[in-house]
């Protein structure tokens, strides 16, 4: 187990280095808050993994693979009766890949 004090309800689960670095995450959070309404849950509807991938680290391309969960809005009068927990220290809703600066001259 592998723990980031920065991010307190992510725990590594693993890192492999090879030709690119993996680093594989779970979320560690009992509850989610609803990004509609802001009701907290804790009430699970299923799992899911997402693949990421990040600027290179050392030289080599970085990967994140993380196991995420949707959760049930408990407010029946929210517009989104499930949603996906969110992590806002490592990615954006939809997050696009970065973009590097062009090499060379212009």
């Amino acid at each position: 187990m592998i723990i980031f004090p920065d991010l307190p309800h992510i725990e590594g689960e693993g890192v492999e280095i090879a030709e690119e670095i993996t680093l594989t995450l779970r979320t560690t959070s009992p509850t989610a808050p609803c990004p509609s309404c802001g009701t907290v849950s804790s009430r699970i509807q299923s799992r899911y993994t997402r693949a990421l991938r990040d600027l290179p680290s050392v030289g080599r391309p970085l990967r994140l693979i993380l196991h995420v969960r949707r959760f049930f809005c408990k407010k029946n009068t929210c517009v989104q009766k499930i949603f996906v927990e969110r992590l806002p220290e490592l990615c954006h809703p939809h997050a696009e890949p970065h973009q590097t600066a062009p090499k060379g001259p212009l």
